[in-house]
């Protein structure tokens, strides 16, 4: 269910909810990783510039920063345009089914501002059904995310075409001229296909090709998602790899913890492991293969800590459920998982 988005002419606000059948920990990954925000939201490039598609027609090309509030539970969203500034605050609130996504939107947007809150009010409607779409793709293990945000394609102008439409078609005429001199010279004045020379292996066919060689693709590979981008935070934010203090996993009672796990394999390498606890005073250990590095993409959630193969991951604090996705980069000859475990006990697999 999505409540439509309102504005408020007095304090000029924008707010929406929506309510979401997916863990927070998957939410606001999708709200901070830049490739994925390029699949829902708009196209943002390696600079965290957003080049608005035909959702947003009046706005310009604008600046993008990520400050987190409170992990995976509050984010704020900085515009920074030419002529307008907005901050977009996000709130997540778990419920029974999974979380409830909440926006509000303040700020000055410029000399069209009526026209762009007219936009945005639309666009936000577009934008949060490709963010459900978003969504269900990892949760099933991943797939094609960029044909769901239009990226802009700019077309060079009409005389331009025409004039490089010429110059291709020059430059095959000579090469078609250069070809069959070629020939008319390499079989002696004649231009057959037969004689000597096609019986030496020079004929049409006889050769390979010079050239890149094909490219090698991973059996059973089903994810195009992206390889991880850092979040674009203020510097009092915490990176992606470190790991906040918490109460030691000995002074939490355990409950008998149980957990499920799915991988998610990367397009460009290596591969994501989300984790689905419940229970408290847990230890997550995750074996990888040899020669990969493990990036915690839940700070705040969990602390992560590698030892070789080993990946041990526990809370930062109890409680009785949470999910929690961990990174594996580098190491392209075994992308899977080899165990998974919590408080020694085996981890349940779903499958993509």
């Amino acid at each position: 269910m999505c409540v439509p988005v309102t504005s408020t002419r007095g304090d000029r606000v924008l707010r929406l909810e929506a309510e979401l059948s997916h863990p927070r920990a998957r939410v606001w990954r999708a709200l901070t990783d830049r490739q994925l925000l390029s699949a829902w939201f708009q196209p943002v490039d390696s600079q965290w510039t957003v080049t608005p598609n035909d959702d947003l027609p009046s706005f310009a090309p604008f600046e993008l920063e990520l400050v987190p509030a409170e992990q995976t539970a509050r984010l704020l969203w900085r515009w920074h345009g030419k002529d307008f500034f907005s901050e977009a605050e996000w709130e997540l609130t778990p419920t029974e089914g999974g979380c409830r996504l909440s926006l509000r939107q303040s700020g000055f947007l410029g000399a069209q501002q009526a026209a762009r809150r007219s936009e945005l009010r639309d666009a936000y409607q577009k934008m949060i059904e490709r963010l459900r779409a978003v969504l269900e793709t990892i949760a099933e293990g991943g797939g094609a995310l960029g044909s769901l945000v239009p990226k802009p394609q700019p077309q060079p102008p009409a005389n331009r075409r025409v004039r490089l439409l010429s110059i291709a078609s020059a430059v095959a005429i000579v090469v078609m001229l250069a070809s069959a001199t070629a020939v008319w010279i390499t079989n002696g004045g004649g231009f057959g296909l037969g004689g000597s020379h096609a019986e030496e292996g020079r004929g049409p066919g006889s050769g390979s090709q010079p050239g890149a060689q094909p490219q090698t693709t991973l059996q059973g590979s089903t994810s195009k998602l992206p390889t991880p981008n850092p979040v674009r935070t203020l510097a009092s934010a915490s990176p992606t790899t470190a790991s906040a203090p918490s109460a030691s996993p000995s002074s939490m009672a355990s409950t008998s913890a149980t957990a499920t796990y799915r991988v998610i394999e990367l397009a460009e390498g290596g591969f994501d492991t989300e984790v689905t606890v419940r229970g408290t005073g847990w230890t997550v250990v995750l074996t990888m293969p040899a020669g990969n590095r493990a990036d915690n993409l839940s700070p705040g959630v969990v602390n992560v800590r590698q030892q070789g193969r080993a990946v041990t991951v526990t809370p930062v604090s109890p409680g009785s459920e949470l999910t929690f996705v961990v990174r594996y980069t580098g190491g392209n000859a075994d992308k899977s998982l080899s165990g998974c475990t919590v408080d020694g006990q085996p981890c349940r697999h779903l499958s993509s």
